[in-house]
């Protein structure tokens, strides 16, 4: 529900009138209106922006227009008017709202003789969200005897007798979970309506503003002055027990919280913990329809890999066992402690398929562990996955706020296991896990759930190659191949084959996998409301714990393909990137390297279809790497990338592993979008802190600003002065948050205060943070390969310091930023004391403060 509509035309007048004493020049303009809504965006509230802007919108090609739009989209700001406002045929009027609160239904103007300019017509979207019921369980867990409910567990949970299988001993330990919680905290399922009440909501707040109301019925009714002060003196109670009410709740969720919980508290706070659903009547029709969909569109997906007829043989895709190769017969079985160093470790999430909510299982642990050690090594042991943990309750999510909610294509099915499940998933994984390390089998360039290995590193090691390349005065094609439903195509019999004859896979632990692959059935939860079960026979379970390692393992081939084509590549669980380097000057260089990157392509898609996987060309991203002057050299118009029957064209920004590359990979464009995010947690930071203490909400800022900040801030080293900039005004801004002053108080004091690093500085200190690393064996291979050992000719004063480095020698500006040369710099600047640090965590103390 909105609650206000702030109109900001005054604040831009005043900008406005400003700019006409520094002669009115376009460029002073948007420079300052950058500044401007730096500033304007933290106000809470909705944002309206209404006036004579006198830039051409309708000029899209103007340099200053495309600025334009750009400082509105990295304020997350859209301009609404698309008709002419002028009678010169131009949009100069212009209303602006943001991008995701749908404010502005309609905008148009009406062309009349009154004046120059036309009236802008426009509506305000300011309707009340419809209801929506729910079914839910309700226990009251307050009323519980933790003694007598642990020593009931103890009794029941002891009595399961030792001698029967994992199925019934999964089941029974299931059943006795369940029927001692009815016993001692009944539920009483009840469906009602989702209150739009906010959190906060305590009784204290009902009393006040139920006596408020009472003095105003009784005030209207007499006309008394008594009666008028005492209506004044309830609304100002009820005013003080909500400021009260709001301070207690968020000081309570955020002065403890980890990140997860930050972000569920401030989404809760706007309201956007409700998960849109397609218009419907009856949740059990619409809970069936999600489930019909979801499978048929997998099914279709997988009869088109059956029918095509240029599907290669899936024998010529065996593998044989790596040589030298001790095999993974069985599992070994895991001790209590093990099992509840597991267990403690994993997440609270529940799910309604739980005996016991996860929260409430940990509480009561030490009870619970006997019990669930021997399920895991039942498990582990037998070889069998028990059947009562293959279910999942599908949640379908939205795929974008701004997506239709009525086509069910926009909805991501998103899958919820059994906790005890997952605990034997883990158990098992860190077994598989610890095979493939000692043995050598993971993808040295595939960095999805590998200790040491992240986004970043992944990120780094494609940044770097290209800039190499660029700095070689090269271009390069870049591919970001995209795969449809790629875990939920996975064919189990290929999956199995490839772990017996690639990862020596064999006996219980085969048996196992092929046990814990088959029979997993799924439900569609809507509100509370249950779809039928749908049982399949391919995929793997999204939301589980095996699932992304064993995919891992499924699409090995691709890496393989690329290397043979003597294609670059990298991998992130389904994301794959391929790039190749060629001479802008030939035209037969480009037209090789065109052909080289489509062959590779060509049969990384045959592989994936013998491996029931489906390329999605239409969301495949292709795009060229270069400095200004290569790209000028190059026919981007005419250069397109075929794949099948498929032709894609050159984009000229990417999004890969949540970062945006440019074509001169400035990445400008990552910042104009980190911007937009990070202005919209400022502004919802300053709704709450007035009802938040200063440590309370720095908490907060650390979890949903300086994260964002800091992310993949390993490649900044190619940002421009002017986006450093850009980044450091926002961290001012979140200082100027956290201490709730306004933009006249100086921030470098502020952020000094608060002991931050500037943003230039966190970009040095990650950089070398990863340096350390390298050096001492805690970082992924292809990081610590681009460094060389500083090894002089001849004897100097520095021959003995053995944690020097050789700086790549660089050729152009590009090059000068790479981590290899700008990064070894700063590292060989660093005091030896902090670069013979023993551990990380005093690398990390001694560099802040050398920094700092």
């Amino acid at each position: 529900m909105v609650l206000s509509v702030r109109f900001a035309p005054i604040y831009l007048r005043i900008v406005l009138r400003w700019l006409q004493k520094v002669e009115n020049r376009t460029s002073d303009f948007l420079s300052e209106f950058d500044t401007f809504l730096d500033t304007i965006t933290l106000i809470p509230g909705k944002l309206l922006i209404a006036g004579d802007i006198n830039i051409h919108w309708n000029e899209q090609h103007r340099p200053d227009v495309k600025q334009y739009a750009q400082i509105l989209s990295s304020a997350n700001l859209t301009q609404h008017q698309k008709t002419p406002t002028h009678r010169s045929g131009n949009i100069l009027d212009h209303v602006i709202s943001y991008s995701n609160d749908n404010l502005v239904v309609d905008s148009d103007s009406y062309p009349q003789a009154v004046s120059d300019h036309y009236p802008v017509h426009f509506q305000l979207n300011l309707q009340k969200p419809s209801p929506q019921r729910t079914t839910v369980t309700l226990r009251n867990y307050s009323s519980i005897d933790n003694d007598a409910f642990t020593a009931s567990l103890n009794e029941h949970l002891q009595n399961i007798p030792e001698s029967v299988d994992v199925n019934e001993y999964f089941d029974q330990y299931n059943k006795t979970c369940h029927d001692l919680l009815d016993e001692h905290a009944p539920g009483r399922s009840r469906s009602r309506l989702v209150k739009t009440r906010q959190p906060w909501y305590n009784d204290n707040v009902h009393d006040a503003r139920h006596e408020k109301r009472r003095a105003e019925r009784r005030w209207r009714h007499s006309q008394s002055e008594t009666d008028r002060k005492e209506f004044h003196v309830a609304t100002n109670a009820s005013k003080e027990a909500i400021v009260k009410a709001k301070q207690s709740y968020y000081t309570e969720k955020l002065t403890v919280a980890d990140n997860k919980t930050v972000f569920q508290t401030v989404n809760t706070l706007l309201n956007k913990g409700a998960k849109p659903l397609p218009s419907h009547d009856n949740p059990v029709e619409l809970s069936d329809k999600f489930s019909r969909f979801f499978v048929h569109k997998i099914a279709t997906i997988r009869e088109e890999l059956e029918s095509d007829s240029n599907k290669p043989s899936t024998t010529k895709l065996q593998e044989t066992c790596v040589p030298n190769c001790m095999p993974l017969n069985e599992f070994n079985k895991m001790s209590e402690d093990e099992v509840k160093k597991v267990t403690t470790r994993s997440s609270n999430a529940s799910c309604s398929l739980d005996a016991h909510p996860t929260w409430f299982l940990k509480n009561h642990l030490d009870s619970h562990i006997p019990a669930i050690t021997n399920i895991v090594n039942k498990s582990l042991s037998s070889g069998v996955f028990p059947n009562a943990a293959h279910h999942t309750i599908v949640t379908p999510l939205l795929k974008k706020p701004s997506a239709n909610k009525d086509e069910l294509k926009n909805y991501r099915p998103v899958s919820n296991l059994s906790f005890v499940a997952k605990v034997i998933e883990k158990c098992a994984s860190e077994q598989f896990v610890e095979h493939l390390n000692k043995n050598d089998m993971c993808d040295p360039l595939q960095s999805a759930y590998r200790a040491q290995h992240s986004t970043e590193s992944a990120l780094m090691k494609v940044q770097d190659d290209i800039m190499c390349d660029i700095d070689s005065k090269k271009a390069v094609f870049v591919v970001l191949l995209d795969m449809s439903a790629a875990f939920d195509t996975v064919d189990h019999a290929i999956l199995l084959n490839r772990l017996k004859q690639k990862y020596a896979v064999t006996g219980t632990a085969l048996e196992w996998f092929r046990s814990y692959l088959k029979g997993w059935s799924s439900r569609v939860n809507i509100n509370g409301t249950m779809s039928d079960p749908v049982t399949t026979d391919f995929g793997l379970p999204q939301g589980s714990v095996l699932g992304p390692l064993l995919f891992t393992t499924y699409s090995k081939p691709i890496g393989e393909i690329a290397r043979k084509h003597g294609i670059d590549y990298h991998q992130y669980a389904d994301d794959s990137q391929l790039y190749v380097a060629f001479n802008p000057r030939n035209p037969d260089d480009i037209i090789k390297a065109l052909n080289k990157i489509s062959c590779c392509i060509a049969d990384i898609k045959s592989c994936l279809t013998a491996n029931y996987l489906k390329l999605n060309d239409s969301k495949t991203e292709f795009f060229i790497a270069a400095s200004n002057h290569n790209l000028k050299l190059l026919d981007t118009q005419n250069i397109q990338l075929t794949i099948g029957d498929s032709t894609i064209n050159l984009s000229s920004v990417i999004h890969n592993l949540g970062c945006h590359f440019d074509s001169n990979m400035s990445l400008t464009a990552h910042v104009n979008i980190l911007r937009r995010n990070t202005l919209f947690q400022i502004k919802n930071l300053w709704r709450i802190r007035c009802y938040i203490n200063q440590e309370t909400c720095h908490h907060a800022v650390r979890a949903l600003i300086l994260s964002r900040l800091d992310y993949c801030n390993a490649l900044f080293l190619q940002l421009s002065a002017k986006d450093i900039s850009r980044l450091q005004r926002l961290q001012n801004s979140a200082a100027r948050v956290i201490f709730a002053v306004g933009r006249r108080v100086e921030a470098h004091t502020l952020v000094s205060s608060l002991h931050w690093l500037s943003i230039d500085k966190r970009i040095s200190f990650k950089i070398l943070l990863y340096i350390f690393k390298s050096l001492n064996n805690l970082a992924p291979k292809y990081i610590s390969n681009k460094l060389t050992p500083y090894i002089p000719q001849r004897t100097l004063r520095s021959s003995n310091d053995t944690t020097r480095l050789l700086a790549d020698r660089s050729i152009s500006v590009a090059g000068d930023r790479r981590f290899p040369v700008a990064g070894v710099k700063r590292w060989n600047s660093l005091p030896t004391e902090i670069r013979l640090s023993p551990s990380v965590t005093l690398f990390k103390q001694r560099l802040k403060t050398y920094l700092f």
